[in-house]
């Protein structure tokens, strides 16, 4: 039977902002850095003393309506281990559920379906929660719903697989979904989150899906294993080549970078995060890191597989200029398509004409094309004055077209509450560059907004230069 998913809610946690930073790589961002604050170690839970045993804790998830919890109680870490159904402590269970302060609850062997169990998400709204495991090995995605009974019964809650490869990603690792249900995908071979939009009828795999990229290298990011969108707005990602954690806006923007090695001196192998309720019962928010250890292959006999409890201190919200490759100047992969901004035929990077640096972004209209390139902007405060500013060229033509700057304010759960247009240009520039400048004040209810290029009927050329918004 194909069950029909539904977009899920903010999985129970309040929308809180939580920037972070123990930054010691040196990178390049493509977005403002955040200011330091710190991170440290609450709690270390050692998953190879559970019986049975998870040696090479893969996958993480916080499933805030799991069973066994007392009333008032929150909910349950979900861990999967990709690799204990090779090893001679094999008991029967591949997927892990354990309370926040690690008393193992319930097992699972979900092996029928996937015996590389690498990354794992729920996805919940008060109908029905879906939880979704990727498989490295098969390169498929397995989604199972739990049903009304809020008990994970894999063989009776199977409701399909669907192939990774379909979108791109060879080496799918860790998986999240964002509150209206998008599906992020990591490539750990690729170093390249996948964005997957399963369409109008809620379906992965079903022919309607749409898909783009954007490439984490260009951070330092080695071997992407994990993925967890925050409360925030953001994306948390996990690095075990560098044992390191990457905040990105989802458009692809570098936040910040979090040293493990500063906090866990002697981590190895990390594989996945995600955020809960801190195992104090203080009601803020932390993130639990999976640890794999020493692998299987190296020790057969191996066993030492842990979850960390880190807290995140605060930080001052970014300033300047809070777009990722303002200037259209990043194409790292060279498809052509500036690096951040989502991604459109007639929209691509080019050297023909800038307002500064080498390039500029243009729309290479024909035959009355549109196109709208829009990059989102995270942790934005309600009642703040925000500068947009943006250059445009457009030679002489007689076309009759419409180019617009916008800004769409979101809230938490990814709504438009205004748009607000900046500049309306119905007419050539006669080849000259011109600016476009407007204050705004971010709505009751801003969480995020959409900064937006908008090209109509369009069979002619526009090229954009240093697009700006911040506080």
């Amino acid at each position: 039977m194909v069950h029909r998913y539904r977009p899920p809610g903010l999985i129970g946690l309040p929308a809180l902002l939580i920037p972070i930073a123990l930054a010691s790589l040196v990178l390049t961002p493509a977005a403002p850095a955040r200011a330091a604050s710190t991170a440290t170690l609450v709690r270390t839970i050692a998953t190879s003393d559970w019986r049975p045993r998870s040696p090479d804790p893969s996958g993480i998830t916080y499933w805030p309506n799991a069973p066994d919890r007392a009333p008032g109680e929150p909910g349950s870490l979900v861990v999967t281990d990709g690799e204990v159904d090779e090893m001679s402590i094999w008991a029967g269970a591949n997927v892990f559920q354990s309370s926040l302060t690690g008393n193992l609850q319930r097992t699972y062997n979900v092996t029928p379906y996937t015996r590389e169990a690498v990354g794992i998400d729920i996805a919940v709204n008060p109908v029905t929660e879906h939880f979704f495991i990727s498989d490295d090995g098969q390169k498929m995605i397995h989604e199972f719903d739990v049903g009304d009974d809020r008990v994970f019964t894999p063989s009776q809650d199977f409701v399909r697989s669907f192939s990774t490869t379909a979108f791109g990603n060879g080496d799918p690792e860790g998986l999240t979904l964002d509150p209206t249900g998008v599906l992020y995908t990591v490539d750990g071979a690729g170093q390249e989150v996948y964005i997957t939009n399963p369409g109008p009828g809620g379906i992965f795999g079903d022919g309607n899906d749409t898909t783009t990229r954007f490439d984490v290298a260009r951070y330092g990011v080695g071997d992407p294993e994990g993925i967890d969108f925050s409360p925030s707005g953001t994306l948390f990602i996990i690095d075990r080549k560098n044992d390191a954690i990457f905040e990105v806006t989802t458009g692809g923007a570098l936040m910040q970078s979090i040293d493990l090695r500063a906090i866990v001196p002697d981590v190895m192998n990390p594989g996945d995060l995600t955020f809960a309720p801190s195992s104090s019962g203080s009601g803020q928010l932390n993130l639990y890191v999976v640890e794999r250890g020493v692998d299987n292959n190296q020790d057969p006999n191996e066993n030492d597989g842990r979850i960390y409890e880190l807290a995140l201190g605060t930080a001052p919200p970014p300033s300047g200029n809070q777009l990722g490759n303002p200037g259209f100047e990043s194409d790292a992969n060279g498809d052509g398509y500036p690096d951040v901004w989502s991604t459109n035929a007639i929209f691509t990077r080019s050297s023909s004409a800038a307002q500064a640096g080498a390039y500029s972004g243009r729309f290479a209209g024909a035959s009355e094309s549109s196109a709208t390139i829009k990059q989102t902007v995270s942790n934005l405060s309600a009642g703040t004055t925000y500068t947009f500013s943006g250059w445009v060229n457009i030679p002489p033509t007689s076309d009759t077209f419409v180019f617009k700057f916008r800004v769409k304010w979101l809230n938490a759960n990814n709504s438009a509450i205004r748009t607000d247009t900046v500049a309306d240009i119905r007419g050539h520039t006669g080849g000259a560059w011109v600016q476009r400048t407007s204050s705004l004040v971010a709505p009751a209810g801003t969480v995020r907004a959409q900064v937006l290029l908008v090209a109509s009927k369009l069979s002619a050329t526009i090229y954009v230069d240093e697009v700006l918004f911040g506080p």
